[in-house]
């Protein structure tokens, strides 16, 4: 087995409990319920006071923005989408907030034996999907890309702020880390605010988990209770089975839906395997929590894959 699913946290396979905090009582806990670049965000704080626990949850959402506009695919400004426009012509400037990410996805790429790769993107973009049917790509293409879809071939160069993809199928694909990534981040600007509590969903909601979804929390609610990841069946008739309290600081990923896609008889998930350029075999839900919710959306990847 490998290494990096030993140390994982917990493959929720079942529910888990931690005991509520005894005594502790709060005054507010605003929630900013809306979305960010057409991805679903939740940020809740528990404070004791409430103006200042509008602006902490202020300021979190507006670090969530300013990393989806560099990191997430889409849109004119993203780093991201520069680096796999120039790709096969050039290099491209790239903050140190782009480099730091593509290293660790990299490390974590290392880490799984590649059953995640940020370099997944150029095998990723040749499916196209309509409802719950995919068009597979021809062979010589999904060959061609999958010898490119490989983290390695990523140029980086931190010293000179530089990153370069040399073939032209090359894309990156960070927006799952991403997600995970500035979830850490909007947790630890909730804390430096004196929360005494937060939780941060972006692809999902508080109750519902949503495939793709990720979440990162800290301290209890305002009842004294754990935050919770409802675990669901998302399939017909679809119904939460039990309840994963999240320990302190950790991050949990969600991976797996309700509609599977299906290619030549078979039903698959939404999730491209980097050594075949396939899509991995069907799963319904798998979820992983780490130390932190980039790594566990990386690794959950892995394991959506590993199924294949």
């Amino acid at each position: 087995m490998l290494r990096w699913l030993r140390t994982t946290l917990v493959l929720l396979l079942a529910a888990a409990a931690l005991p509520r905090a005894a005594g502790t009582a709060h005054d507010a806990r605003p929630i900013d319920d809306g979305s960010i670049a057409g991805v679903p965000l939740a940020i809740t704080a528990v404070h004791g006071d409430d103006a200042r626990a509008v602006l902490a949850v202020a300021a979190a959402r507006a670090e969530v923005e300013r990393l989806a506009g560099r990191l997430f695919d889409t849109g004119a400004a993203s780093e991201t989408a520069r680096v796999n426009r120039a790709a096969g012509r050039s290099e491209v400037a790239a903050s140190d907030a782009l480099i730091a990410r593509v290293a660790r996805a990299s490390a974590l790429a290392k880490a799984t034996d590649r059953a995640y790769d940020p370099a997944v993107g150029g095998l990723t973009a040749l499916w196209r999907f309509d409802g719950a049917r995919a068009i597979a790509p021809d062979s010589a293409q999904r060959a061609a890309a999958r010898e490119h879809a490989d983290h390695r071939r990523v140029v980086v160069d931190a010293d000179r702020g530089t990153i370069q993809l040399p073939h032209a199928s090359m894309r990156l694909d960070l927006d799952g880390p991403a997600r995970g990534h500035a979830a850490d981040r909007a947790l630890a600007i909730l804390r430096e605010a004196g929360a005494t509590g937060g939780l941060v969903v972006i692809g999902g909601s508080p109750a519902d988990p949503g495939s793709g979804s990720v979440r990162s929390a800290f301290g209890f609610q305002e009842d004294g209770s754990p935050w919770t990841v409802p675990l669901d069946d998302p399939r017909p008739p679809a119904h939460v089975f039990g309840r994963l309290a999240l320990r302190e600081g950790r991050g949990v990923a969600i991976l797996g839906g309700a509609t599977p896609v299906r290619v030549r008889g078979r039903d698959h998930a939404r999730v491209v395997v980097p050594r075949t350029g396939w899509l991995a075999n069907d799963v319904r839900r798998v979820a992983v929590a780490a130390d932190d919710a980039e790594t566990a959306y990386a690794y959950a990847y892995a394991l959506v894959v590993l199924g294949a």
